[in-house]
């Protein structure tokens, strides 16, 4: 692997970064890589794992939660945690 590959929508890079770093910064680039209709998918996952910036406010909270996928992730995760 060299120094930086970029696999999908993972960048790896040697050291202590990893996909939970998310800033502020990051999430917007994050979004502008990805086709409009996955947005509300992905917002629902970093709100569920609680990387969704509350600021700077952008046009990225005009965006609609899928509820779908925000149930079948803590329904995922309750079930995990039940176990």
């Amino acid at each position: 692997m060299d120094a930086t590959e970029t696999i999908g929508l993972v960048v790896i890079v040697p050291g202590p970064t990893t996909l939970m770093e998310l800033t502020p910064a990051t999430t917007p680039m994050l979004f502008h890589k990805l086709e409009p209709d996955l947005w509300s998918t992905i917002k629902s996952f970093l709100i569920f794992l609680g990387r969704f910036p509350e600021y700077p406010k952008s046009q990225l909270h005009d965006i609609q939660v899928d509820i779908n996928c925000l149930k079948e992730l803590y329904k995922v995760y309750n079930e995990k945690q039940d176990s």
